[in-house]
């Protein structure tokens, strides 16, 4: 009898649990500007010169497969001018995790930086 009862109260619980969290919100084939979280998008309290991209108004850290040969501070680099990125990837705690980004040609390259020697970390 005490197996059945046990049985019975974990469906109980079981059905009457609150519904799970809800699910990561998916990114597929989205187009986003990307660039340097700190030097483009100023994200307080970013250390270095690490990805971000602009999704509905909001800004976030990228991580994943991001490219890693860029230059942060070439003239077309993620510190000196944003680009857009195609981008697959799911919203997971105020991050944006990248499963693929394929960035696009830089439209329009500044002939001076835009940051400042005092941006340069």
């Amino acid at each position: 009898m005490r197996v059945r009862f046990g049985w019975i109260v974990l469906l109980w619980f079981g059905c009457t649990a609150a519904p799970g969290e809800p699910p990561e919100p998916r990114l597929e084939g989205r187009t986003l500007e990307v660039g340097c979280g700190r030097c483009i998008f100023h994200m307080p309290q970013v250390p270095g010169c690490p990805w971000a991209a602009e999704l509905d108004g909001k800004h976030y850290l990228l991580q994943g497969a991001v490219p890693q040969d860029h230059h942060s501070h070439a003239p077309d680099g993620i510190c000196n001018v944003s680009r857009q990125a195609v981008v697959d990837g799911v919203l997971r705690d105020g991050k944006l995790i990248v499963s693929r980004m394929e960035l696009l040609p830089a439209t329009h390259v500044p002939s001076a930086p835009n940051f400042t020697p005092a941006d340069v970390h």
